[in-house]
């Protein structure tokens, strides 16, 4: 009985790190259009969805689980297994609107940041999109106040099917 008891205890952290991704269609009530988004959660509660916009566009939303927040302005930092970490901001969007034609890349609030991770266009390569495809683990960190930061964990394998069902195309097609 201890014996598998042990067993038990020694498994119950990885069963706890295993994660599902999975596939959602949305149909907007006013347009019939539909959105599939492919989402996971940590183990924590938090939950980051990845969906294709009309426009092409692939966004990431990254939530927070109660009580926590993002403070105002927050920057999202992300870095898929060892690759360069990426910072995900409205600076794209402030500089294209100073320019007049603004390009809506950011979106934020207190528990959920959403950004444009990637412009769309297979054939110019699918950029960080393809990392997530890849990878296994991503990180994010953000800044909950001005002193501490704070890292979110998701798993990314078992994640091919539903990201490529998400951005509508199988992403180990592109060049």
């Amino acid at each position: 009985m201890k014996r598998l008891i042990c067993v038990a205890l020694t498994l119950l952290p990885f069963a706890a790190m295993a994660a599902e991704w999975n596939s959602v269609t949305r149909t907007d009530a006013m347009t019939d259009e539909e959105t599939i988004e492919a989402h996971i959660e940590s183990t924590t509660g938090d939950r980051f969805t990845l969906l294709r916009r009309s426009d092409g566009s692939v966004w990431g939303y990254l939530e927070l689980d109660s009580p926590h927040q993002f403070s105002v302005g927050d920057q999202v930092m992300a870095r898929v297994d060892k690759n360069e970490p990426r910072e995900f901001n409205d600076k794209l969007e402030k500089l294209t609107e100073s320019l007049g034609d603004k390009i809506e890349s950011w979106e934020w609030n207190p528990n959920l940041i959403g950004f444009r991770m990637w412009h769309g266009k297979k054939d110019d390569g699918c950029g960080y999109v393809q990392q997530l495809y890849n990878g296994s683990l991503l990180i994010f960190r953000y800044h909950p106040n001005q002193s501490t930061t704070r890292d979110l964990m998701f798993e990314l394998d078992g994640n091919q099917a539903a990201i490529s069902k998400a951005v509508g195309f199988d992403v180990s097609q592109c060049p």
